[in-house]
């Protein structure tokens, strides 16, 4: 029996976007047609993932690719990576309020999963990436300015919640992620930082 179009598109949305990305689309071309619809893909949620094998990255990439850039909710809590973050900014146009070209971004699992950015003029936004979706920065704040220099090229989170920028500017910023202050400023590269991570309590920058 066909059903109709509209039928289809609440079936498919009811059944999630792992079932839906992982069977529903094998059915037929007519299912697999009607699922590349964006309408259908404004709401992402991964987190009916349980102990499955495979590779939810992957499937997430394809759902937001689906999305053509109107993704307006998303939950990627669990598997979110920062190769993940840089996909759903590069592809979608839901994160609203950078002036400037976004340089970086870092994926911070915490009880409610963030995103944190940074911008060719030293812009570091903090964005809530939960369901639902915000479309607006739970909180926003800038280095000090210098026009030699192009903004934030890097950015790590430690486990103490501490944050760390790599600038344009040639160094390293230590900013609380509490109350946005900076803690301290770290120099001695003598190009831009574009690299950074910490591991086993070690901050590691390349340049």
């Amino acid at each position: 029996m066909d059903l109709p179009r509209d039928v289809l598109c609440t079936i498919f949305q009811k059944l999630g976007a792992i079932e839906t990305l992982m069977r529903a689309q094998h059915v037929c071309s007519v299912w697999r047609s009607i699922l590349k619809d964006p309408l259908l893909w404004h709401t992402i949620d991964m987190s009916n993932s349980g102990d499955m094998d495979f590779q939810l990255g992957i499937m997430c990439r394809r759902a937001i690719n689906y999305s053509c850039g109107h993704l307006l909710h998303i939950n990627i809590k669990n598997f979110g990576t920062d190769d993940l973050l840089r996909h759903i900014t590069d592809s979608t146009n839901s994160l609203q309020g950078h002036e400037n070209k976004i340089m970086a971004s870092v994926y911070v699992d915490a009880e409610e999963p963030l995103c944190i950015s940074g911008d060719s003029g030293g812009g570091i936004f903090i964005w809530e990436i939960a369901a639902p979706f915000r479309q607006d920065p739970l909180r926003k704040w800038s280095e000090k300015k210098d026009w030699r220099f192009s903004g934030i090229h890097s950015l790590t989170v430690s486990k103490n919640r501490s944050l760390y920028t790599g600038s344009g500017d040639r160094t390293i910023k230590v900013w609380s992620l509490k109350d946005e202050t900076l803690i301290c400023t770290m120099t001695g590269h003598k190009y831009v930082v574009s690299t950074l991570a910490v591991c086993d309590k070690v901050l590691y920058s390349g340049s």
